[in-house]
């Protein structure tokens, strides 16, 4: 009868109708906009990008620099035992509001005075304005920091220390950072990838174009002391946008 032959009918159907094919979507993905303005390894010997300069040349403080596999090596020498002396790479004229790089500062402690190194990002407009990642040695040890600050055409006037962290055992002395900045009211840092601060109601007064500095400030005579950076680029956003999927 009907009833015993739905059994068969149906495997019938089964077998003989194909199953749905699983196709590509024909949606694709077309880059309207490249986000990246500069990238340097600071690894291949190559230092063409940079400008180089600070107070220490002024000064008739030592200062080297040179490039090895390890990154840029930047060190400086105080010509006379607690005054500053500063040595730094500098970018050209941006209009990126992402920078980042690798900062390794190799001392725990130094016998006296301090040593500094950071990444900088700042107003090229003649104003000490800017905004800063960096870490500082001393006898007594280490810390790592976020700062930002003004000033006029020939000094900083005015310091904001937004984060800070006390070197130890769990603090490494190498450190992965990023600043975010439009130069006006946002700033966002981020060490090793973790957010450590965030405001967009500040008032860098940081007008665009930006520079970016690699930089090293020391206040100790007893030798050359040096910092390593590495894995440099700096980008229009940190935001990405994907258009065009399904």
């Amino acid at each position: 009868g009907l009833a015993t032959c739905l059994p068969l009918l149906l495997l019938l159907l089964l077998i003989m109708t194909p199953s749905p094919e699983v196709r590509a979507s024909t949606n694709e993905l077309t880059k309207s906009q490249a986000g990246l303005v500069a990238t340097d390894s600071l690894t291949t010997g190559s230092t063409s990008y940079w400008a180089f300069a600070g107070d220490a040349v002024q000064q008739n403080s030592p200062f080297s620099y040179m490039e090895d596999s390890q990154g840029l090596h930047i060190g400086v020498q105080s010509a006379v035992p607690g005054q500053w002396a500063g040595f730094f790479a500098k970018s050209p004229n941006t209009n990126a509001q992402v920078f980042h790089a690798i900062l390794t500062l190799p001392y725990s402690s130094i016998p006296s005075n301090l040593f500094n190194t950071g990444l900088y990002v700042q107003t090229s407009t003649g104003y000490i304005n800017y905004v800063a990642c960096y870490a500082q040695v001393s006898s007594s040890g280490y810390f790592w920091s976020v700062l930002y600050s003004t000033g006029d055409s020939s000094s900083a006037q005015s310091f904001h220390q937004v984060y800070f962290q006390q070197g130890g055992p769990n603090v490494p002395l190498t450190r992965d950072c990023t600043i975010v900045t439009n130069g006006s009211t946002t700033l966002e840092v981020y060490l090793d990838g973790q957010l450590v601060f965030s405001s967009n109601t500040l008032n860098l007064q940081m007008s665009s174009p930006f520079n970016a500095y690699l930089e090293v400030e020391s206040t100790y005579a007893g030798a050359m002391l040096f910092a390593t950076y590495a894995d440099y680029y700096a980008a229009t956003s940190d935001i990405v946008t994907v258009q065009g999927l399904p």
